[in-house]
C-alpha cells in the first residue's frame, strides 16, 4: 500500500491523501506471521520506499539544473515537483533518520540527520547523540569521536558507554555499566551491555554468572537474557547445559538470533540430528540474506551488508566443521578444513569486529573433535594467539591479555612445538610493550630465552620454522633493549650480531643492525670513527638487501644517502659541525679507504647478490647524484645505471630522457656516458635508444607547438608530427606506455623464496598507435591532449604540457608513492585506507613533458561557482569585479574579510548531496574526500606545498577523492611570493562544510594525526628521498640558478662542473626535517620546543582556518571560497 501511494497515485492525490504515514505509522498486516518475519518484510518495504524517494529526488534535482524557461509553472513536471516538495516538507528528516537507522540503513540515517541539523541554528544535544550512535553502527570510530567533541554538553552515560564500546575500551564500559545499574537497577539495558562487554573480553563465565544472577533477581528478564546464556554455553563448550537450555525453552526458527542458531547447530551436530541441522542452516542463511537483499537496492551494498557476509562465513564454518559429526572417522579431513579456514580468514577485512568472531568460532569447532587431540591442541593455541594479536593491534589490551591467559592454560605441561612457544613468548612481550611496560617485556624475554635454551633440544631450532621463530624472539629482545637504552652500545651491537650469526639469511636482523649503526652515527666525532660507522651502515644495509625485499624502500635510499655523504667527505677540506656551526680540518684518508672499498663491493653485488630491479625503486636518487664530486662514485653510478638500462631499457629510458635533454651540460654528459656504457654491454640496444630519442623529440615538438618563441621559426604542423610518430611506431613496436602501473616496480611477495626469480614488471603495455586528433586545451600554456593506443587494445590519454619544468612534479609523485607504501604498511592508516592519488609525470626536457590524464576529475572552483550561482543567484561577472577592486597587488585585508562574509554560508557540501544520490555512495565519497584532504594537507605541509587555489585541487566526481596538481611552488616558496602565503594548507569554510556536521573534528583531525605520526616514524626514509633535491637544481627558478648556486667544496682540477649545492636548498630541506620533528616556526625561525603529533595538528588546523590568516591570502587564491 505504501509503495503504491508513491508510485501509482497522481500528484494531487498524494498531497491530499490521508494515508497513514509510510514511515511513522506502524505497519499493519492481517497475515499470520511472526514478529521477526514482519520486521524483515518491513525492512524491505521501507528500503523500497527510500529507493523510490532517491530516484524522485534525483529527478527533481535534474529539473532544477534545466532552464527554468522551458518548464513553466503549469507544466506537468513543475506540478509534480511542487507536489513532491510538499510531500518531502511534511517528512521530518529527524524521523526519517530514525527509521533509516531501524532498518540498518546507517549511511542514510546520517544523511537525513545532517539535513535536519542544517535547519537548526544551534545543534541540540540529542541530535549529536543520535549522530554518534549512527557513526558507531557504521564502525566509524573517527566519526564517533567527532560527534563527542562537537556536543555542547558532556555525553550521557549511555553515549559514553557507546563511545567506549566502539573504541574497544571495555574496562571503562564495565565501570559505566556498574554505575548505571546502581543508579537504575531495573534498567535491563545496562545488564545486556555489561554481558556483551564480558563476551567481547572473552569472559563467557563472568557473562553467564551475571545473566543467571540477573534472572534470579528479576524473572521477567529471562526471555531477554536467554540468548546470552545460550551463547555463553557454547562458547564454554558446556554441551549438556546448552542442550538443557534449548530443550526447556522452545525457540522457533523464526525467533532465532545468530548466536542462538549457532548453539542449535552445535547441539544438533553433537547429537547427530542431521535433518534439524540442515533445516537450521537453511534458515540462518535465509535470515542473513534478507538484509543483504535490502542493501542490494543501494550502490554501496557490499559495505553495508559486510557484517552479514561475515555471518555467512561463520555459518559456512559451522557447516563444514560439524559435518564430520554425521560421517565416519576415515572421511575426516582436518588438514583441508584448516587450510580452507586460513584462506577465508585472509580475505576477511582486517577488523577486530569481523575477524574475532570467526576465529573464536573456529576454535570452538576444533574443540569438539576429540580424535586428534595433539593437532587440535596446537591449532587451538595458534588460534588463541591469533586472537591476542588481533586484539593487541586494535588496542584492545584487556582482551589480548585474556587470550594470552587461555594460551597459557592450554599449553601448560603439554608438548608443543618450540616454534609455537617462541611465538607465544613474542606475543606476550609485545603485549607488555603495548601497555608501555618495555622494562617488563625485556625481563620476560630474557627469562624465556634462557628457558628455551635450557629445556629445548637444539634440533628443534635447526628446522626453518623453529630457527626463524627463535631469531624473531632474540631480535625482539635486542630491539626493546635498544629502545630503553638498557645496554651499552658495544653490548647492543654484539647482541644484534648474535642474531645475525644465529640466522644469517634473515633480512630483518641485518636491517635492524643497519638502523642501529645509523642511529649511533651522529654520536661519532673523529674522522676514523665516522668513516667506519658510515661503512658499517652502508654495508649492513647492503647485506639486508641480499635476503629480502621487505625494507627495500628504506634500505636502498638510506644506503645510497650515506654512501654519497661518505664520498662527499673524500673531497672536502673542512667539515662543519652541525651543533657548534664551527669548521675544522678533515682527514680524508679514512673516508677514501672506506668509500673506495664499498664502491667496488656495491658494483660487484648489484645484479648478482642483490637483484638489479631493487634499484629501480631509487632510480631518481641515483640519477640525481650522477655528477657527484667524487670520481669513484660517479664511475660506480654510471655502471649501475647502465646495467638498469640494459636490463630494463623500456622503463629506464623514460626515467632518464628528461635528464638527457637537460640544459645542464654536465648532467647531459653523464647521461650520454650511461647510454654509451649500456650500448657497449648490449649493442642491440643502440637502435632502440635511437628510435626512442626520436619519439621523445617528436613529443617535445607537440608540446612546444604554437609557442610564441617559435613564431618566427618554421615548425611542422600537428598532423605532420602525428604522421611521423605513426611511421616510427611501425618501425619500433615496443615503446612502453609510460603509465605508473607499467613503470612501478612490483616487489616479490613474502612467500617467494628466491626474489631473483621474481618478475618485477609483470604487466607491460606498448604504444601501438597515436590518435589522429590532438586537442589543444584552452589555457595559458595551451597543453595538448593526445590519445595513445596500447597493445592491450585500450586507449590511454596523456597531456603534452609545455613551458613547465615537470621534474618537480615527477619527483613529488615519486615521494608520494613512497608515502603510499608506508601508509599501506601501518595498521592504523591501512585500516582507514589512506592513500594519495598519484599519476604519471614524464619530463621530456627542462621545459616540457607528459602528464597522465586522469578521468572523472573536476576542478573544485567551477563546482563552487556553479553552486553559488544556483543557491545565491550570484552574477557571473561578480568575480571580475572582485579582481578589479583588488588588482595590481593592492591587497586589502578588510575587503577580503568582507568577501568572506559575503560568501557565507558555504555550499560545497551540496555537491556531494547532488552528485551522490545513493546514501552509501554519498557517505563513502564524503569519507574519501575528508581523508584524502587530510592526508594531502599533512603531506603538503611537510614538503611546503603552496599555490593551493581551487584549480590546483581537483575532485574525482566518481569517488570523492581529492587529487592535487601543479607542484611548482614547493619547499615553502609560497612564503616568498609578493603576497606571502601564511596558511599551512587549504582549510577554508567550503572545505570544512563538505566534511559534514562534525567539520574538521573527528575524521579530518584524526586522519591528520595518523598521517603525521607515520611521517615522523619514517622520517629517515622520507628525508633520504627529499635530500637529493639539494643536489638536483630543482628548488630555484632557472634565472636564479646561476646567481645563487655555489659549488660544494669541489675537488681540485675537476674534469667538469660537478653537482652544485644551493644554500637556499639546504635551508629548505632542513625546514622539512624540522617540521617532521614537530618544531613549529614563525617567520622562518623556531617558535619553541618540539611538540606532540596531536599538538602539531591542532596548531596547523588553527593556523589554516584562522580568518585573520585567510584574509591575508592573495585574492586569486580565493580564501572566501
Amino acid at each position: 500500500g505504501e509503495i503504491g501511494a508513491i508510485m501509482n497515485i497522481s500528484a494531487k492525490e498524494i498531497v491530499g491523501s490521508s494515508f497513514p504515514h509510510p514511515f511513522t505509522s506502524p505497519m499493519e498486516s492481517k497475515l499470520s506471521i511472526t514478529t521477526t518475519q514482519l520486521v524483515e518484510v518491513q525492512h524491505l518495504c521501507v528500503q523500497t520506499i527510500f529507493s523510490v524517494l532517491d530516484l524522485l529526488e534525483e529527478w527533481i534535482s535534474s529539473l532544477n539544473c534545466e532552464n527554468e524557461k522551458s518548464h513553466g509553472e503549469s507544466s506537468p513536471s513543475a506540478k509534480f515537483k511542487k507536489a513532491f516538495e510538499s510531500l518531502m516538507s511534511g517528512l521530518c528528516p529527524s524521523n526519517l533518520s530514525a527509521v533509516a537507522f531501524s532498518t540498518q540503513s546507517y549511511a542514510r540515517a546520517v544523511r537525513y540527520l545532517e539535513r535536519y541539523l542544517q535547519q537548526k541554528p544551534l545543534f541540540p544535544q540529542d541530535c549529536w547523540e543520535s549522530l554518534q550512535k549512527y557513526y558507531a553502527a557504521l564502525d566509524d570510530v573517527d566519526g564517533v569521536e567527532g560527534a563527542i567533541v562537537k556536543m555542547p554538553n558532556p555525553p550521557s552515560l549511555t553515549n559514553a558507554i557507546l563511545a567506549h564500546e566502539v573504541k574497544g575500551e571495555f574496562e571503562e564500559v564495565q565501570t559505566c555499566c556498574e554505575k548505571g545499574k546502581k543508579n537504575d537497577p531495573f534498567n535491563l539495558e545496562y545488564v545486556k551491555i555489561h554481558i556483551r562487554c564480558l563476551m567481547n573480553l572473552d569472559q563467557p563465565i563472568s557473562a553467564s554468572d551475571i545473566a543467571f544472577s540477573s534472572i534470579s533477581n528479576n524473572s521477567k528478564w529471562k526471555n531477554d537474557l536467554l540468548p546470552y546464556m545460550i551463547e555463553s554455553s557454547w562458547k564454554l563448550s558446556k554441551w549438556d547445559n546448552l542442550d538443557s537450555l534449548l530443550k526447556n525453552e522452545k525457540i522457533g526458527n523464526s525467533e532465532t538470533t545468530l548466536n542462538v542458531g549457532i548453539g542449535k547447530l552445535f547441539n544438533f551436530g553433537l547429537n547427530k540430528n542431521e535433518k534439524a541441522f540442515n533445516e537450521t542452516l537453511k534458515h540462518l542463511r535465509e535470515k542473513e540474506m534478507n538484509p543483504i537483499a535490502a542493501a542490494a537496492m543501494e550502490s554501496g551494498a557490499y559495505i553495508r551488508a559486510y557484517s552479514h557476509l561475515v555471518r555467512l562465513h561463520m555459518i559456512t564454518d559451522l557447516e563444514y566443521g560439524l559435518r564430520p559429526c554425521f560421517e565416519s572417522n576415515d572421511q575426516k579431513d582436518t588438514i583441508s578444513l584448516l587450510k580452507d579456514w586460513r584462506h577465508r580468514n585472509s580475505v576477511v577485512q582486517s577488523n577486530l569486529r569481523f575477524q574475532e568472531p570467526m576465529v573464536n568460532l573456529q576454535r570452538i569447532i576444533l574443540s569438539t573433535d576429540n580424535d586428534d587431540k595433539t593437532t587440535n591442541l596446537t591449532e587451538c593455541a595458534k588460534s588463541w594467539l591469533l586472537s591476542a594479536k588481533i586484539a593487541r593491534k586494535h588496542g584492545h589490551l584487556q582482551r589480548a591479555y585474556n587470550c594470552l591467559i587461555e594460551v597459557n592454560n592450554l599449553v601448560e605441561n603439554q608438548s608443543v612445538p618450540a616454534s609455537l612457544m617462541c611465538h607465544i613468548s613474542q606475543e606476550k612481550s609485545k603485549y607488555y610493550c603495548a601497555k608501555g611496560d618495555k622494562e617488563n617485556a625485556i625481563n620476560y624475554l630474557s627469562k624465556e630465552l634462557d628457558s628455551l635454551k635450557k629445556f629445548r633440544n637444539v634440533e628443534e631450532f635447526e628446522v626453518p620454522d623453529g630457527k626463524l621463530a627463535l631469531a624473531k624472539l632474540k631480535l625482539l629482545h635486542v630491539t626493546y633493549a635498544d629502545h630503553t637504552s638498557k645496554f651499552q652500545t658495544d653490548e647492543l651491537i654484539k647482541l644484534y650480531k648474535d642474531v645475525i650469526k644465529f640466522h644469517p639469511e634473515w633480512e630483518e636482523s641485518h636491517f635492524s643492525l643497519a638502523k642501529y649503526y645509523d642511529k649511533i652515527l651522529v654520536t661519532m666525532n673523529k674522522d676514523e670513527q665516522i668513516a667506519e660507522a658510515m661503512s658499517c651502515v652502508i654495508k649492513t644495509f647492503r647485506n639486508s638487501l641480499k635476503f629480502g625485499a621487505k625494507h627495500v624502500y628504506e634500505s636502498i635510499p638510506r644506503m645510497l644517502t650515506v654512501w654519497f655523504d661518505l664520498g662527499s667527505y673524500c673531497v672536502q677540506n673542512t667539515k662543519v659541525s652541525s651543533k657548534r656551526k664551527s669548521s675544522r680540518g678533515i682527514n680524508v684518508a679514512p673516508y677514501q679507504t672506506e668509500c673506495d672499498a664499498f664502491c667496488k663491493e656495491l658494483v660487484d653485488s648489484v645484479g648478482t647478490d642483490i637483484p638489479l630491479y631493487y634499484f629501480m625503486t631509487s632510480f631518481p636518487q641515483l640519477l640525481s647524484r650522477i655528477c657527484h664530486p667524487y670520481a669513484k662514485i660517479r664511475e660506480a653510478l654510471v655502471i649501475i645505471l647502465s646495467r638498469l638500462l640494459v636490463e630494463f631499457p623500456k622503463q629506464s629510458f623514460w626515467l632518464m630522457i628528461g635528464t638527457y635533454n637537460n640544459y645542464n651540460q654536465s648532467r647531459q654528459k653523464m647521461c650520454k656516458a650511461v647510454f654509451s656504457e649500456a650500448v657497449k654491454s648490449k649493442k642491440s640496444l643502440a637502435n632502440y635508444f635511437e628510435n626512442a630519442k626520436k619519439l621523445s623529440g617528436l613529443l617535445i615538438s607537440i608540446c612546444d607547438h604554437g609557442k610564441k618563441s617559435n613564431a618566427k621559426k618554421k615548425e611542422p604542423d600537428l598532423p605532420s608530427l602525428v604522421r611521423s610518430i605513426k611511421d616510427l611506431l611501425k618501425e619500433e613496436t615496443e615503446f612502453l606506455l609510460p603509465f605508473q602501473r607499467f613503470m612501478n616496480v612490483r616487489l616479490p611477495p613474502k612467500l617467494l623464496n628466491d626474489s631473483k626469480e621474481h618478475t618485477p614488471f609483470a604487466e607491460l603495455v606498448y604504444i601501438k598507435d597515436i590518435g589522429e586528433k590532438i586537442e589543444i586545451i584552452s589555457s595559458l600554456q595551451k597543453p595538448k591532449k593526445i590519445t595513445l593506443f596500447g597493445s592491450d587494445g585500450k586507449k590511454y590519454i596523456m597531456m603534452c604540457k609545455p613551458d613547465d619544468d615537470l621534474r618537480k612534479d615527477q619527483r613529488t609523485m615519486e615521494f608520494m608513492n613512497l608515502v603510499n607504501f608506508h601508509l599501506k604498511k601501518d595498521p592504523e592508516t591501512r585500516k582507514r585506507q589512506l592513500a594519495i592519488r598519484t599519476y604519471t609525470v614524464v619530463p621530456l626536457n627542462s621545459l616540457c613533458g607528459l602528464v597522465e590524464w586522469v578521468e572523472n576529475l573536476a576542478a573544485i572552483r567551477p563546482i563552487i561557482d556553479k553552486l553559488y550561482l544556483q543557491e545565491r543567484e550570484k552574477k557571473s561577472g561578480q568575480m571580475k569585479e572582485i579582481f578589479a577592486k583588488l588588482k595590481n597587488g593592492n591587497h586589502n585585508v578588510a575587503a577580503v574579510k568582507q568577501l568572506m562574509r559575503d560568501f557565507e554560508p558555504a555550499v560545497f557540501s551540496k555537491f556531494f548531496l547532488k552528485n551522490f544520490s545513493d546514501p552509501t555512495a554519498w557517505y563513502l565519497a564524503r569519507l574519501a574526500y575528508v581523508r584524502s584532504c587530510a592526508v594531502m594537507s599533512i603531506i603538503g605541509y611537510i614538503i611546503g606545498l603552496g599555490d593551493r587555489h581551487l584549480e590546483n585541487i581537483l575532485i574525482n566526481v566518481g569517488t570523492g577523492q581529492l587529487v592535487h596538481v601543479d607542484f611548482n611552488v614547493l619547499f615553502n616558496k609560497g612564503e616568498s611570493l609578493q603576497i606571502p602565503e601564511v596558511v599551512p594548507f587549504r582549510l577554508t569554510h567550503n572545505m570544512i562544510d563538505a566534511m559534514g556536521a562534525t567539520g574538521y573534528e573527528g575524521s579530518f583531525r584524526i586522519t591528520c594525526e595518523t598521517t603525521l605520526r607515520v611521517m615522523r616514524e619514517k622520517s629517515d626514509a622520507f628525508m633520504s628521498v627529499l635530500k637529493p633535491f639539494v643536489y638536483d637544481p630543482l628548488l630555484e627558478s632557472s634565472d636564479q640558478k646561476a646567481k645563487t648556486a655555489t659549488k660544494a667544496n669541489p675537488p681540485k682540477n675537476a674534469p667538469f662542473e660537478c653537482e652544485v649545492i644551493s644554500d637556499d636548498a639546504l635551508k629548505r630541506v632542513q625546514n622539512i626535517e624540522d617540521r617532521l620533528n614537530g618544531i613549529p616556526k614563525k617567520n622562518d625561525k623556531p617558535a619553541g620546543l618540539p611538540i606532540s603529533v596531536s599538538g602539531q595538528v591542532a596548531y596547523l588546523i588553527d593556523e589554516a582556518s584562522d580568518p585573520e590568516n585567510l584574509a591575508k591570502m592573495y585574492v586569486g587564491w580565493a580564501p572566501f571560497y
